[in-house]
């Protein structure tokens, strides 16, 4: 079974674009017989106006029989971090695949995904191409020319599809994306570490799958539509607010999870965030020896800030 985790937050024409490429998804998917699925879908606590969950909502009643959806609908924000640790330890699936609402997800992109991780039995996490990748530019592939539909957008993946085949590299740290772990991987590690509200969860995982003997790559074939920093962009034009004075207010809660990374790990390391290559990771995936450090076990919301339906 494949489980799919989408993360919501405001970007309510996003979140619409999504649910509906997710929808052909599901039903591409199962007219070919390729999986059985289930999906969570996670408001993290979005502004009324947006009105999430009753997108979601629809969605749930648009859906194929026998395909389960849960939703996370939260009454305060838990950013990215934690909405993957709750998403990741509600998941069944031999397959767990996250995106995010400024993303567009096709068929071709899941087929390339699960078949690159069945290549390797050492191959934990397997992530694709998109317009827009943080940090890996050369995992980056743009259209030479617009998309305008949906079947557009899957017309070009198949193409990348088709051009890259099975081809795949191994990426040195994980930053955070749109991903597909693998079963025996969340079985060892567990899910993301919540201690970090926003960021450093990615860089941390990938470090405990590393530590924990497997491989993390990039599957060439694989390729989704990505906006890129799409609740920062919502924000900024809904609030009317200088996309600046967003990145600073952002750039204090990035330091703040280092800060946490930092902790953890080696506190040793520079005071203050730069880049995830100033990270001694290859030192890191040493020491100290494998063990409860690497090892985060499910965790289940409050209901006091989290309804489950």
């Amino acid at each position: 079974m494949l489980s799919i985790v989408a993360a919501f937050r405001n970007s309510r024409n996003t979140a619409i674009n999504l649910l509906r490429s997710m929808l052909r998804v599901v039903q591409q998917l199962g007219a070919g017989g390729a999986q059985q699925v289930e999906i969570i879908l996670i408001d993290d606590a979005s502004d009324d106006d947006q009105q999430i969950p009753a997108l979601l909502a629809e969605f749930r009643g648009g859906v194929p029989a026998g395909v389960k959806v849960t939703e996370f609908l939260f009454k305060q924000q838990q950013h990215y971090t934690r909405n993957l640790a709750y998403g990741f330890s509600a998941a069944r699936g031999k397959h767990v695949l996250f995106v995010s609402h400024d993303m567009l997800l096709t068929a071709d992109y899941v087929r390339a995904l699960v078949t690159v991780a069945g290549l390797d039995a050492s191959i934990g996490l397997v992530r694709g191409t998109s317009p827009f990748v943080d940090g890996f530019p050369q995992h980056r592939i743009v259209p030479p020319f617009p998309l305008r539909t949906l079947e557009d957008i899957d017309a070009f993946a198949r193409y990348v599809s088709d051009y890259h085949g099975l081809a795949f590299e191994e990426d040195r740290y994980l930053t955070g994306d749109s991903m597909l772990i693998k079963r025996e991987a969340l079985e060892k590690i567990g899910v993301f570490d919540p201690r970090y509200f926003g960021y450093f969860g990615d860089i941390d995982f990938g470090l405990r799958l590393q530590r924990a003997g497997f491989k993390m790559v990039c599957a060439k074939g694989a390729w989704l539509w990505h906006e890129g920093q799409g609740a920062y962009k919502d924000e900024a034009q809904r609030k009317q607010q200088d996309y600046k004075v967003i990145h600073e207010a952002r750039m204090k809660v990035v330091n703040a999870a280092y800060h946490a990374f930092r902790d953890k790990w080696d506190p040793s390391m520079r005071a203050d965030y730069s880049h995830p290559r100033n990270i001694p990771l290859e030192a890191l995936r040493k020491s100290p020896p494998f063990g409860p450090i690497d090892i985060q076990p499910a965790i289940f919301p409050d209901p006091s800030i989290c309804l489950i339906r």
